[in-house]
């Protein structure tokens, strides 16, 4: 027999604008935004310098 499974959701923070730019935030200011500009710049030019063609 199938038992269903609830799951409780504390929505006492539902500001999700607020959530994606506080996200956005910690993302710029730990520096793995520059990480990841300069891993798609370098993946794109070894690709780029590796293929034949």
């Amino acid at each position: 027999m199938l038992e269903a499974v609830w799951f409780a959701i504390d929505v006492s923070n539902s500001d999700v604008i607020q959530n994606i730019r506080q996200s956005w935030d910690g993302f710029v200011s730990s520096g793995q935004a520059w990480a990841a500009l300069f891993g798609v710049a370098f993946g794109y030019f070894v690709a780029k310098f590796t293929s034949y063609g």
